[in-house]
């Protein structure tokens, strides 16, 4: 036995390891979790492995996610508040004032996701993490707003898990080709552009901006349309509209707004406008039938 008195993790009771993992993947995920949550979810964790001699911490951990992402799934299918509360501890963004300054707080499964997609896709020192924490919101956001509308596509809860990683996986590199983590082009976009001019092929150019032109009065009235954006706030619209059909980042929106509207804004507002706006969104075109 150790000098401190403590029994090896793989040597205590299943009981009291199955209760650590479940305050430890809690703490981490932010799950939602009462007391009450929790001895329901130990009591799972002890019935799905009480026939294993020895389940390794892994296989106890897998579980445990398992079981709470079903409970997640019967959440979103019930709707209401239910549903509301699952896709904020999925992903929620709040604003803490530090020194005068707002600082977002980012949390919740699908934003961890994000960020273990662009460690494993970027390494650790491609982008500042100020950067990397701030696409990985994005990228978040974006899954979010999946999952919410199409959660039922995952008819099994106990795959509910692995469906949601694969999906804030998914977001994550549609957020890297979009260029967001490389000055708002994307390298296939980049490569296009230098084939183009390699090769001086400029035919086509004045039809290009025409098709776009009309596609951009197109999506903007199935949006007003199907969205509502007259619902959206000012700060939300914004937000969106310079993210989405401008291409910036937080960063250069925040500055972009400071000298409209003449008082500060920071990048922090801006991630949680966007972030809400996008909800609202979703909110309407549920409403309407769609997803």
């Amino acid at each position: 036995m150790p000098a401190d008195g403590c029994l090896p993790v793989g040597s205590q009771p299943l009981d009291a390891r199955c209760r650590a993992v479940v305050e430890r993947l809690t703490a981490l995920y932010g799950w939602r979790l009462d007391a009450a949550g929790r001895a329901a979810l130990v009591r799972g964790l002890l019935e799905a492995h009480a026939d294993d001699a020895a389940p390794v911490e892994r296989a106890i951990e897998q579980t445990c996610c398992r079981l709470h992402f079903a409970a997640l799934s019967a959440a979103l299918e019930r709707g209401g508040e239910d549903a509301g509360e699952a896709l904020a501890e999925l992903f929620s963004v709040r604003l803490s004032d530090q020194s005068g300054n707002a600082v977002a707080r980012y949390s919740g499964y699908l934003f961890r996701s994000a960020l273990l997609t662009l460690r494993r896709r970027l390494g650790a020192g491609a982008i500042a993490p100020v950067d990397r924490e701030q696409l990985a919101a994005d990228a978040a956001g974006r899954a979010l707003t999946t999952v919410g509308a199409r959660f039922r596509d995952c008819r099994d809860p106990d795959s509910f898990w692995g469906w949601t990683a694969r999906v804030a996986e998914r977001a994550t590199i549609d957020e890297l080709r979009s260029g967001s983590a490389s000055g708002g082009r994307s390298l296939h976009a980049a490569s296009l552009d230098e084939e183009q001019e390699l090769h001086g092929d400029r035919s086509g150019t004045e039809t290009n901006a025409e098709e776009r032109q009309v596609d951009a009065i197109s999506v903007r009235q199935e949006l007003l349309r199907k969205c509502r954006l007259g619902k959206l706030s000012l700060d939300q619209r914004d937000a969106l509209v310079r993210s989405f059909w401008g291409g910036e980042k937080p960063q250069e929106i925040a500055a972009a707004l400071s000298t409209v509207r003449g008082s500060p804004v920071t990048a922090a507002q801006v991630s949680l406008w966007k972030h809400r706006g996008l909800q609202v969104m979703e909110a309407n075109l549920r409403g309407r039938g769609y997803g």
